[in-house]
């Protein structure tokens, strides 16, 4: 093919002006098909005084290691389940009951990011309540423990039930690191009736007497103005069976509520309808008198409450009693 001057001039001016179309439109970023541009990456603010942080807090009743539990009833199949819902939900405070004496190692070696504080001389005969919180996030400011009985500061068993077994709780003040906040946690096991031989008023009087004794204390401990927590396996339901209001209940626990406020109906409720605190490893009805465990909180902001139903390691129920858990926000101290 023959070009002329002319033509050829034609062809590179057109072949320029289109070269200069695409570098405009790829530099701007604007055209249809560009990809969008890299966010600017966005600095993590500093705390201030006036954020809060979250706490976590756990009421678990972990089941203790007995022979009569085999399959994945067993301590040896539901241990690494438990630690690993405790590593999944990461609660910073957890009131632990019927962690007995073979138990416990175990969750020392597996979570060392937590102290454990143990109450000496229990662990093989009732008395198992632990208190367990993260390291790292928070200083010990003082800790104790009482026996739920009418000599409280002595190793006893609980008032006048029929059963020789302790029955005790453990508190500790805790400090947030960040914020220098002090808060008290305390952590309870009251007694239950398991032999049908046995006067059950007299344990109906015994969970009425260490409701008033754990307020008592907590009361002296934290007094009216510092955040407190008050949680455990406390074998009392607000309701009977059948929903209606449970008399012994409403005097037990409402010894508590009077002066401070319940999880689970004060913040909202994650717990999925019909479920309870206690699951029995699935057998029997889930009836409104198997909500046992309980937490009650004063001086706090509360964010919501949940009854913990997940599976870990496919173990369908990791113990007979699922943790329960009260999310707050932690206020930051000003410095």
């Amino acid at each position: 093919m023959d070009l002329t001057k002319k033509s050829i001039f034609r062809i590179i001016t057109s072949c320029a002006l289109c070269c200069a179309a695409m570098s405009f439109q790829s530099c701007g970023g604007d055209g249809p098909d560009s990809p969008e541009p890299e966010p600017t990456p966005v600095p993590t603010p500093t705390p201030t005084p006036a954020e809060s942080s979250e706490l976590r807090i756990m009421s678990f009743n972990i089941r203790t290691k007995t022979d009569s539990d085999t399959g994945d009833k067993s301590w040896d199949s539901r241990k690494p389940a438990i630690v690993s819902m405790i590593k999944d939900q990461l609660p910073d405070v957890i009131c632990g009951q019927e962690f007995n004496t073979p138990q416990r190692p175990y969750m020392k070696e597996e979570l060392p990011e937590y102290a454990m504080i143990e109450i000496p001389g229990t662990g093989s005969t009732g008395g198992n309540d632990v208190l367990m919180y993260r390291k790292d996030r928070f200083e010990l400011v003082e800790s104790g423990y009482f026996w739920l009985s009418d000599t409280p500061d002595t190793p006893s068993k609980s008032f006048s039930v029929g059963d020789n077994k302790y029955h005790c709780t453990v508190w500790a003040t805790l400090k947030d690191k960040l914020s220098d906040t002090e808060f008290v946690a305390m952590g309870t096991h009251f007694p239950v009736r398991t032999n049908s031989s046995y006067d059950n008023n007299a344990y109906i009087e015994a969970r009425l007497k260490s409701a008033e004794l754990c307020l008592a204390r907590m009361r002296g401990i934290a007094g009216n103005d510092k955040m407190c927590f008050l949680m455990g396996d406390m074998n009392q339901a607000w309701k009977t069976s059948k929903g209606e209001d449970n008399a012994d209940g409403q005097r037990i626990l409402g010894t508590i509520k009077a002066w401070m406020k319940e999880a689970r109906t004060e913040v909202k409720d994650n717990t999925p309808p019909g479920v309870t605190s206690y699951n029995s490893y699935g057998s029997g009805a889930m009836n409104p008198n198997r909500i046992i465990d309980h937490i009650f909180y004063r001086n706090a902001e509360g964010i919501d409450f949940t009854t913990i139903t997940k599976s870990y390691n496919n173990i369908r129920y990791i113990s007979d009693h699922y943790p329960i858990m009260l999310r707050v926000k932690l206020p930051v101290a000003e410095k």
